[in-house]
């Protein structure tokens, strides 16, 4: 593995843990207040072409996220076309 890629992964792998920390202190609050946070990435670790995604769930994306986790999303850059593999039993949403 390249340096670059072991870098993204880590950064990937303290976001995910910094929000999964976030979730269990106060897990799927319905107060509907506002809710601020940054995080700082050093952008020196991604190509200039890279786009950096986050997503914040609420109680039924979380759900859905965590029956449809060893779903695999697979796009094929020639035809520009997704598949989509779940093991048996489960629906993709």
């Amino acid at each position: 593995m390249s340096k670059r890629l072991i870098t993204n992964l880590f950064l990937l792998l303290a976001v995910s843990s910094f929000l999964a920390g976030c979730s269990i202190v106060a897990p799927f609050s319905r107060s509907g207040e506002n809710v601020t946070f940054s995080v700082a990435i050093d952008t020196g670790t991604f190509s200039p072409e890279a786009n950096l995604r986050v997503r914040i769930w609420d109680a039924e994306q979380w759900e859905i996220a965590e029956s449809t986790a060893n779903c695999a999303v697979v796009y094929n850059q020639e035809t520009q076309t997704e598949e989509v593999h779940c093991p048996d039993g489960v629906v993709y949403q």
